[in-house]
């Protein structure tokens, strides 16, 4: 009887044959590949600069050139809450792929703010207002059918 053959490693062992070489190549190029997606996706985790929460506030300066923006997307308007000093532009921009309505709650505001009308935008489109006037003034998607689960896009620009 043959004694048996003690295996070093396991390449000596997927030598035999043509077909074992292949797998063991195939095999050690998944396990590489896995470990660079495991890095690449722990690398854009700790680099990733998160977009800001629908609840974060933002706030711009009096008489800013630069004018707050609020982006639409389908996680509602971002940031939820605008605080900004009298004279700033306010942009609405739609990001979403559907139309949306900035629509002033009259019931919410302090006061209507002349001049601001109701604006439908098309995906891609944004609306500016220069708010004058100290308040809070509370708007909503007039496009969302009242009533339904969605009806969560709503935001505040709270002028001072």
């Amino acid at each position: 009887m043959e004694e048996p053959k003690i295996i070093e490693s396991y390449s000596e062992h997927v030598t035999s044959s043509p077909r074992e070489k292949r797998r063991y190549t195939l095999a050690l190029g998944l396990a590489g590949g896995a470990a660079l997606l495991y890095l690449a996706l722990m690398w854009a985790l700790f680099f990733h600069k998160s977009a800001p929460s629908p609840n974060s506030a933002q706030q711009a300066t009096a008489g800013s050139t630069t004018p707050a923006q609020i982006t639409i997307s389908s996680l509602g308007f971002v940031p939820q809450t605008t605080v900004i000093q009298k004279g700033t532009r306010v942009v609405w921009l739609n990001r979403d792929k559907i139309a949306h309505q900035v629509t002033l709650d009259l019931s919410r505001s302090t006061n209507n703010p002349p001049g601001f009308t109701p604006a439908h935008l098309s995906p891609g489109r944004s609306f500016s207002y220069i708010f004058k006037e100290s308040g809070s003034f509370s708007y909503y998607d007039g496009l969302v059918p009242t009533g339904t689960k969605i009806q969560t896009l709503h935001g505040q620009v709270v002028v001072r």
